[in-house]
């Protein structure tokens, strides 16, 4: 799966706060070219939601 499948995983099955991040980087993934440091805060999250079970939806 693409960086933009994990996120749009994260935007669905994560805690409000997590997901919410998520659209933002999705947004700005569907507004231009990515820099190297929205890359990264995206990659930290979506290894933080698949690490940490408690950053999904009803915890």
């Amino acid at each position: 799966m693409d960086l933009r499948g994990q996120l749009a995983q994260v935007v669905g099955s994560a805690a409000p706060a997590q997901s919410e991040r998520a659209q933002q980087l999705l947004n700005a993934l569907d507004s231009g070219p990515w820099d190297d440091a929205t890359e990264a805060a995206a990659r930290e999250l979506i290894d933080a939601y698949l690490h940490d079970p408690y950053l999904t939806k009803g915890y």
